[in-house]
This record gives C-alpha cells, sequence and structure tokens, in this order.
C-alpha cells in the first residue's frame, strides 16, 4: 500500500476479483477494507488497483475505478 495525500492506494491481484459475481460481496470486501484503513487518521479514502491498472470487478458491475471513503 501507498499513500498519496490522504489516499491509500492498495494493488491486488486479478484473483481476488475474478471469482465474485455478486455485487452485494464485492461492495462487502472493498468495504470493509476501506473502513479498515480510514481508521487510520492519515487515510481518508481508498484507491483500488487490480495488478496495477484501475479496473471493474469482471464478473459483476462494481467500479474500482474512483476512490472509496468509509460508508
Amino acid at each position: 500500500a501507498n499513500l498519496s495525500g490522504n489516499t491509500a492506494i492498495i494493488d491486488l491481484s486479478n484473483s481476488f476479483i475474478s471469482s465474485v459475481s455478486d455485487v452485494n460481496i464485492a461492495s462487502n470486501m472493498i468495504y470493509s477494507i476501506v473502513n479498515t484503513l480510514t481508521e487510520l487518521t492519515e487515510v481518508n479514502t481508498v484507491k483500488f488497483l487490480i495488478d496495477g491498472k484501475e479496473t471493474n470487478f469482471a464478473n459483476c458491475d462494481f467500479s474500482l475505478k474512483e476512490p472509496f471513503a468509509r460508508k
């Protein structure tokens, strides 16, 4: 993970998202990470990259292209 301003940038492998086909599961996975990292005072948002690229979950309509804030 890297920090750019107040945004934590997390680069995950494609295997993290490749088997997820339900938008609710995708959301729960992402926000569990976001809510944990935003507990740190220097982190307000979390940006996810998959193998170094902005992308979506392959099997469901859930975008990872924008940073996520705590829910």
